[in-house]
């Protein structure tokens, strides 16, 4: 089960995740429990070779600048906490400089784990959904880590 330490003074939750198709890259996310979708810099999605122009699915969003239409483009893999995803739909975001990672990881991904989130400690802990016995172990080895 991946614990993740975060810093807690900063006030954002950032991970690592691992991308690939004929190579692998490890980026950064935030963990953005707002966002309905996973979504990446259009600089990031690019520099791995994906074509983010010639994309004819969009998206309209709601931003904290405004409302935009962002395409959706398919990521050939993503792993984070230990499970992997294929062809996954990601927006291409229009990320301020002043975001300190390459995109967010949303709901559409973050639905498939249980999560705690212990603040004081700076400790993400994620679990997949495997079942009802999966979760009482989770809670009792959350319990002990802490």
């Amino acid at each position: 089960m991946p614990i993740v330490p975060f810093d807690p003074q900063r006030r954002v939750i950032q991970v690592t995740v691992e991308v690939s198709d004929t190579f692998r890259t490890t980026l950064t996310v935030l963990v953005d429990t707002g966002a309905g979708q996973t979504g990446f810099r259009r600089s990031t999605l690019v520099g791995l070779g994906i074509d983010v122009e010639g994309v004819a699915q969009m998206m309209r969003i709601n931003t904290a600048s405004g409302i935009l239409d962002v395409p959706i483009v398919n990521l050939p893999r993503l792993s984070v906490f230990g499970e992997s995803f294929s062809n996954l739909p990601v927006l291409c975001l229009p990320l301020p400089p002043t975001v300190p990672a390459d995109g967010v990881l949303g709901y559409d991904v973050l639905s498939r784990f249980r999560l705690f989130v212990n603040y004081r400690r700076g400790v993400l802990v994620a679990e997949p959904f495997n079942g009802f016995l999966h979760g009482v172990r989770f809670l009792w080895q959350v319990a002990s880590t802490l």
